[in-house]
Parts: structure tokens; sequence; C-alpha cells
């Protein structure tokens, strides 16, 4: 897939609109008027069996050079128990250059008690704060008195940096979900809307403590409850959401401390604010002993694939990933002392070590699963929050990141297993598809005996590259062989006599376990001389992990996939084939996937089986899980057959 298609399967998945020019929509009602009618029903026709709904959802924020607020203001009616957790709320507050200042702050829970209407406010003991991340801390509250039929009110105002988001779908459905965002003249800013639902916009302007304020206001009603759906990845890239972001800001004199983003226009402007901020003196000062260790590092080097190997061999091994995902690094030289860093440290060492030893080496900005996919209409660096690197392999474009001990080179982390990535350079910049350089893989081949009490005896050998024997590296290390054993054997159809595991070191050698096993034919059968065989001992699937008919959002499998499985299995004496499974070849649409399934007996008291299933990319439109559903179905049914073999009278 081209740059250009995924960036076009991105963009179906936002909202554009042309805003009208009107007057703001709809009126927010006044803190603490309830109507007795609110808090007596107990049900909403349009949303039957809800747990809750969100009766209203009002929020504001003014942003000029040196005022910012955010304001939301928020009533929920409880219907059912189930809703009683949405009692419990949050706030979230940044903590960066300048921190969040919460500057109002009120809470009651509503009860009709006796025809009356009983509130109670939130006491100030029942917030606390505690940190979500270097940047954002969280002030949780508890509601007091939450029952069926409550009615909770919740308004607060923030002193914020950024132009907040919104998000009009909740876990609940909302009635009313109503956002306007004031920004000064002087500030250009852009939004895009995600999601499935259309909102009402009006785009226009107003005035703030004598500042004029471009105005968007945007409206959503009777917005469904988000329903997540299995492999879809990261929920908030589809929930239906606006998100709004700076392009430039046009102050004069002194800039604005409120803001701590780097505001671009276009996307290539990437490269230069990346260059102003990275590429500094004191980067280039602090590399400069970098130029020793790769000459070290590649001194038996004769090509440049084998540098690219080498020196990240080296960087992988050096360091250990600190958990922290960074697009900058502040001084590789502290980090490359201590061997533990950022993503940034890491990969930006590597950068450096292959630019030193000749290799052209470039830095790609992405964003990591966990913190959102790209959209390229929606043009801001905080959209990336990991470096990785670009080089080029026999003529062919390689991603790298170093920072996962137990993946060779030819492989991106999961966490950078993205879509797309920005290239911040001068001489290569632009929008890149990222991709594993080699498919993971897995071969099971099985050399098995008959015995005449319906036992089958043999080995078992499991041969595993990329994301697959990373994991099994990683279990392996961590678990022991026993322990790894007891994870990826959960049945009691096989026994484990001995193992052997080659390789569990070795990034650059395939993973390999090698099993004595023995395992029974279908239970009983052997006492009336007939034998029921599934060879398929491992790899098979069983029933189809997608189980919705139909699908709004797309699927996320993580990685391309092979599974092949080679099987020789020999007949006792006396025995022969009764019943053999028929062949069958499935292909799914543009040759996304295959099964292939071949049973034979190339001698009387022999059986082959060769089976394979490939799924060829990682990521399914919804348009097209029906196809991959059914092709699964097909799957199962032929996996799940057995071969029968009787005895000779």
């Amino acid at each position: 897939m081209k740059p250009t298609s995924v960036i076009a399967l991105i963009a179906i998945l936002i909202f554009y609109s042309t805003p009208a020019s009107a007057q703001k929509i709809g009126t927010e009602p006044e803190f603490g008027v309830i109507q007795k009618k609110e808090l007596a029903q107990a049900t909403y026709e349009q949303y039957p069996g809800a747990e809750a709904v969100v009766l209203f959802n009002y929020g504001a924020c003014v942003l000029t050079q040196k005022f910012v607020s955010y304001r939301r203001h928020k009533r929920i009616k409880i219907l059912t128990k189930e809703g009683y957790e949405l009692g419990n709320g949050m706030i979230p507050l940044l903590e960066m250059k300048t921190d969040d200042r919460l500057l109002s702050f009120k809470a009651v829970t509503y009860n009709l008690v006796d025809d009356k209407i009983h509130a109670s406010p939130l006491p100030e003991t029942s917030s606390f704060k505690n940190e979500v991340n270097d940047n954002i801390k969280m002030m949780r509250f508890a509601m007091p008195d939450v029952r069926e039929g409550s009615i909770i009110e919740i308004y607060y105002e923030v002193g914020n940096s950024t132009p907040s988001n919104w998000r009009f779908q909740e876990s609940i459905p909302t009635l009313v979900s109503n956002y306007t965002l004031s920004i000064a003249l002087n500030v250009d800013f852009n939004y895009i809307v995600q999601g499935y639902h259309r909102p009402e916009i009006v785009d226009d302007f107003d005035n703030h403590n004598g500042v004029e304020c471009r105005a968007v206001n945007l409206v959503m009603k009777d917005v469904p409850a988000f329903e997540s759906e299995s492999f879809m990845g990261r929920p908030d890239d589809y929930i239906s959401e606006a998100r709004f972001y700076i392009t430039a800001l046009k102050f004069e004199g002194e800039k604005s401390t409120l803001f701590w983003t780097s505001p671009i226009k276009e996307w290539t402007d990437v490269p230069g604010i990346y260059d102003y901020n990275q590429f500094t003196d004191g980067y280039v000062n602090n590399i400069l002993f970098l130029a020793d260790v790769t000459a070290e590092v590649i001194k038996n080097c004769q090509t440049p694939e084998e540098k690219i190997m080498a020196i990240h061999r080296y960087v992988q091994s050096h360091y250990s990933w600190n958990q922290k995902n960074r697009i900058y690094s502040s001084n590789l030289k502290k980090a490359h002392a201590a061997k533990e860093g950022s993503t940034a440290d890491i990969n930006l060492t590597l950068l450096a070590m292959l630019r030193y030893a000749g290799v052209m080496a470039e830095p790609v900005l992405i964003s990591t699963k966990d913190h959102g996919m790209l959209r390229p209409d929606m043009t801001s660096m905080d959209q990336f929050n990991r470096v990785i690197v670009q080089t080029s392999m026999n003529g062919r474009s390689v991603f790298l990141d170093a920072t996962d001990k137990y993946l060779p080179y030819n492989y991106l982390p999961l966490q950078s297993s993205a879509l797309l990535g920005y290239v911040a350079s001068h001489t290569h910049q632009g929008w890149a598809e990222l991709h594993d350089l080699s498919k993971t893989t897995v071969s099971i081949t099985a050399e098995l005996t008959v015995t005449p009490e319906g036992k089958l005896v043999g080995t078992l050998t499991i041969d595993k590259n990329g994301h697959e024997a990373a994991e099994g590296r990683r279990d392996y290390k961590e678990l022991g062989a026993d322990g790894y054993i007891s994870k990826h054997f959960k049945t009691d159809d096989i026994e484990i006599k001995n193992a052997i595991f080659a390789s569990p070191e070795n990034l650059q050698e395939n993973f390999k376990e090698t099993y004595t096993i023995e395992a029974s034919a279908r239970e009983g059968a052997a006492a009336f001389g007939t034998m029921y065989i599934n060879p398929l001992l491992m790899g098979r699937l069983d029933e189809n992990p997608y189980r919705e008919t139909e699908r709004k959002y797309p699927l996320d499998l993580s990685f391309a996939k092979v599974v092949n499985y080679h099987a020789k299995i020999t007949l006792p004496q006396g025995y022969s084939v009764d019943e053999l499974p028929q062949a069958k070849l499935a292909v799914l649409p543009d040759n996304a996937g295959k099964f292939l399934y071949n049973a034979a007996t190339p001698k009387p008291t022999e059986i082959t089986l060769t089976c394979q299933l490939a799924l060829h990319k990682s990521y399914f439109l919804q348009t097209e899980y029906p196809h991959l559903r059914e092709f699964i179905n097909v799957v199962i049914a032929k996996q799940t057959e057995h071969i029968v073999i009787k005895k000779e009278q």
C-alpha cells in the first residue's frame, strides 16, 4: 500500500464539513436549576437499556495571548445500578511550562426525596490528585448519594495551555453535546472532526475582554453510546471527537508563555522545526564520542548492510528502554553513559552512528498506537511522540527501532507499528508507510507415529521469526523453560516428554522449540479398530476470533503473519486410511490472505499434511470484514476435520 493510499484510508475516518454562518447553537442551562420531571424520568425511549444518559455536556475554551480558560458544565442522569460508577469523575490538569489552575469547581448530586428535590454537594475531602504521566495530573472525585434516578451536575473551570479537544461521544448516550472554542485573531488554528456522527457547526467571531476572537461552536444531539469492537486498535481513534490545533502564532513583541507547542502551517515545516529543536550545537558536541564507538563496532563490516545490522545490534544491547516515548533527546552522551534512555535517546544514537558509518539515515517521527493514529490533515507536531530511523538496504527502505531487545533489526516493535511516519529530513522529507522488512512466520513440523493404542508419539518442532520469535524469547527469558511450556501449551491433549530450545538469545537466528510429545487420537476410538486423528496438533483455530456479524470500525491485527504446518504420520501395522479430508484453497480479495490444506498418502502406511494460513496485511477495513470472517470460518471447518484410519480385517 502506497503512502497516498494509507492517507486516503485514514481520511475516511474524518468528517469534513462546511460551517454555517449563524448564531451560536443552543443555550446552556443554569447550574442548579433542576426539574422534578427530569428526576422522575426512569427511561429514555430512544436508548432502552441504557445505564445512564448524559443530559447535556457544555464546554467552552477561550484562548488569547495572555489568558486561557477552559470550562465544562455537565449533567448525567443515572438510570440503573450499573451507572453508579459514573459518579466517579476526573479533571485532567496539564503540568508543563505553565501549570493548569483549577479556577472553579462545584459538583452536586440531586435526588427526588418525598417529592422534593434534595441536593448533596460534593465535600471538599472527596477529591484528590494523582499523576498520569510526566505532564498530566488527574483530579479525581467521588459524588455522594448516587442512586437510581439521581442527576449528577458538575461544573469546573481551569487555566489551560492549549486548545482542548472535545469528545462528543461517551460510553453512554448523550442528548446534547455543545462546545465553543474562541481564539484570538492573532492565533491561527484549525480543527478536524473524527467519527461517524455529523455535528452542527457555526464558525463566527466574538469578543473576550476586548480581544477579538474567532469562535467555533460545534453541537451534536442524540449521540449513541460508543461501543468498542475487538481488534480495533485504539478506540480513541474512532470515537466522535473534535480535535483543535494551532498552525501559527502572530504575536507582536514578546511571545506568549502560554504556548509551549510548536505550531506548523504545512508539513514541510517539520524538518526545519525538528532541526532547530534537536540538532543544535549542543547535540553535535554531545555525539562526537560516537565516532570512535562506531569505528569499533563496524571494524569488521564490509558492506552497508553489515554496518546497519552491527550498529543496530550494538545500540539494542547497550541500552535499556526506560518506557518513555520521546521525539527529542537532551543529552545522548549522558544517556549512553547510563545505558538507559527514552526512544529518542536510543534511536537518535542509532541515527548518529549510522551517519558516522557513512550510511544514509534519516529521523522518522511517528505516533505510537497508544498515542493515536496520525492524521495527515491535522498539521500538528503534537501528533508525534516517538522517533525511529529510516535507512536503505539493497534498494529497499528499512525502518529501524532499537528499543526492543528481543527483535532483530528488520522488525519494528509493535508500539512503533503505525501506518505512517513523517521523514523529518530536508533531503527526503514526506510521509512514509511503515512496514517490517520481513514477514513474521511460524513453521511447525510434526514427525508422528500412531500406536495401536491410539496415541500419537514423536517430535514437534516450532520455528518462529519476527514478532512471534520476540514474544517467545521474552517469555523464555522471564518464565524459564517450564513456565514457557505452561503458557504456550494450554491443552491436556499433548504431554511434553522433553523440550529443547535453540537460539533463545541469538536474534539473528529463528527461535526454535523441539518437543518430544505424546498425544491422543479421539478418545475410545482405538478399541473399535477405528481412530480419528487431527494431525494439526498446534497452530489450528478452533473458534473464530472475529465474532461480530458486522463491524463499524477497522481491524488492527498488529502484524502480518504466516503459519506453516507440515506433518508426516506413520500408521501402525495393520491399519490403513479410511477417510482423508479433501484439499482446500481459499484466498481473500486482493490476495490479503491465503489458506491451503492438502492431505495425502504417499505410502499406504504414511500420511502427509501441508497446511498454510497467511494474512498478508495487518489492517483490514470494516468493509473487508465479512470476507475475512467467512475466510476464517472456512479455515476452522477444514482444520477441525479428522483423518479416519481403520484396522484391516
